[in-house]
């Protein structure tokens, strides 16, 4: 059976989840960028950790739709 709660809630996490890698991926290129000019500091670590924190959050938000289907 169709569930439309289930659809639209897999909907926005996919577009929040391409949206978070996205980030990821730009601040790991800025972060080695960083690390090549020996330049790696605490600032864009903690910036890299809130992206992957984002995506952790991703994932838990996938969990538990799955647990409503």
């Amino acid at each position: 059976m169709c569930n439309p709660e289930f659809e639209d809630g897999v909907r926005d996490k996919v577009r929040k989840l391409i949206v978070h890698t996205g980030e990821l991926r730009l601040k790991f290129s800025d972060i080695e960028e960083g690390h090549r000019e020996g330049n790696l500091d605490r600032e864009g670590l903690g910036e890299l950790n809130q992206v992957v924190h984002l995506l952790e959050k991703d994932a838990a938000e996938f969990e538990r739709l799955l647990e409503l289907s």
